[in-house]
């Protein structure tokens, strides 16, 4: 499966991605991304010059910890 094969790579290198691919991961707009970096939430970023980064294994633990539901 994708998800398998994402986790595999984060767990060996970390891999960076730009708020365009990080919205399409996480199913939000990237102006939403925009907003929670103004507002001093969402997952961790970093700005290099007028860029912003993340780590995709930070993309998918900032989803994990919201999860809602019974545990599997």
């Amino acid at each position: 499966m994708r998800s398998e094969g994402i986790r595999k790579q984060t767990m060996e290198t970390p891999r960076w991605i730009d708020e365009k691919e990080a919205s399409q991961i996480m199913g939000v707009a990237v102006q939403t991304l925009r907003n929670w970096r103004f507002q001093g939430t969402g997952p961790p970023y970093f700005k290099i010059g007028r860029s912003v980064r993340y780590r995709l294994n930070e993309i998918l633990a900032f989803m994990e910890e919201r999860r809602v539901g019974p545990l599997e």
